[in-house]
C-alpha cells in the first residue's frame, strides 16, 4: 500500500504519537488499535523466537491480534467507552443454549481454486464451557457442498455420541433451505442433503438454528486451521491461545465475565 506519509524527523518523538498522526491522516488506514495489537503480537513472536526456539507462525500472530483487538473492544480499561454515533451496531456473537441443552456449532473452509477443504464442530454447554469437538478434511467442489458436509459430520457426531437434547448451528442459510427442500441445492451436495435429511428423522431433539457468521468465530478458526493443517488433535481438550482468546470473548454472553468455565 502506497501511503505518502511523511513526518519530519524534530515533530514527533514517541512511536505512539507518530502512529497516531500517521493513521488519522488517512481513513483508509487501520486503526491505531488494530496497528497497535498487531505489532505487540509481532513483538512477542519475536521474543518466542529468540528466546524459546519457537518457528513464528503469522497465521497465529494475525489470530491472536485479532482477538485481542476484539477483546479490548469489548472490555476496554474497564472505563465505559463512548459509542460515536456514526459507528456501526455491535455485530452478534455466540449465545449460550438453555441449562442440559448442548449447541454445535459447525463450519466449513475451503481454499480458492482448491478442492482441499475441512470441517469442524465446536460444543459447548450453557456456562459456554468447550466439551467437545472435532476437526477432519474434506474433499468440496464449493463453499455450499463442504458447509454441508460440515453439517453431516455433525449429525454423525451427534449421533455417535448419544447427545439427549442439542442444537446444532451453521452460518449457512442456503444450507438450511437445501435441508427444508432437496431442490434449492447444487447438485453436487445433494447427496450430502439426503444423508442430512435422514439422519435428522432419527434426532427429534435435535433443533437446527442459524447464526451469523460472527456468532460462529470458534468454529470458523477450528475449520480453516485444520485446512491449513496448523491444529493439534486434540485442539478441543487443550485450546491453543488463540481459540481460547475467542471462547473468553463468547464466554459473557453465556452469564459469565472473563472466561468460560473449566
Amino acid at each position: 500500500m502506497e501511503t505518502n506519509q511523511q513526518t519530519e524527523a524534530h515533530e514527533i518523538r514517541r512511536l505512539d504519537e507518530w502512529l497516531t498522526k500517521f493513521t488519522s491522516k488517512d481513513p483508509h488506514l487501520p486503526s491505531l488499535e488494530k496497528v497497535g495489537t498487531l505489532l505487540w503480537q509481532v513483538w512477542k513472536g519475536r521474543n518466542d523466537f529468540i528466546f524459546r526456539g519457537t518457528k513464528p507462525d503469522a497465521i497465529k500472530v494475525i489470530d491472536l491480534a485479532r482477538s485481542q483487538q476484539i477483546s479490548y473492544q469489548k472490555w476496554g480499561s474497564g472505563e465505559e467507552l463512548v459509542k460515536k454515533t456514526e459507528e456501526p451496531e455491535k455485530e452478534p456473537t455466540w449465545r449460550a443454549p438453555k441449562p442440559g441443552c448442548l449447541k454445535l456449532n459447525v463450519d466449513g473452509s475451503l481454499g480458492e481454486g482448491s478442492s482441499e477443504g475441512a470441517v469442524a464442530c465446536v460444543v459447548r454447554d450453557s456456562f459456554g464451557t468447550l466439551v467437545d469437538g472435532f476437526s477432519k478434511n474434506v474433499w468440496a467442489e464449493s463453499s455450499v457442498q463442504v458447509e454441508t458436509l460440515g453439517v453431516l459430520e455433525a449429525l454423525k457426531f451427534v449421533k455417535e455420541k448419544h447427545f439427549c437434547e442439542a442444537v446444532l448451528e451453521t452460518d449457512s442459510k442456503t444450507v438450511l433451505s437445501s435441508l427444508k427442500d432437496e431442490q434449492q441445492t447444487e447438485v453436487n451436495a445433494r447427496g450430502a442433503v439426503r444423508s442430512c435429511r435422514l439422519l435428522l428423522q432419527q434426532m427429534p431433539r435435535l433443533g437446527l438454528a442459524f447464526c451469523p457468521r460472527s456468532a460462529n468465530q470458534a468454529t470458523d478458526w477450528a475449520a480453516r486451521n485444520q485446512r491449513l493443517k496448523t491444529i493439534s488433535p486434540n485442539w478441543w481438550a487443550s485450546p491453543p491461545s488463540s481459540l481460547w482468546a475467542i471462547l473468553c470473548i463468547d464466554a459473557p454472553i453465556a452469564g459469565h465475565r472473563g472466561s468460560p468455565r473449566i
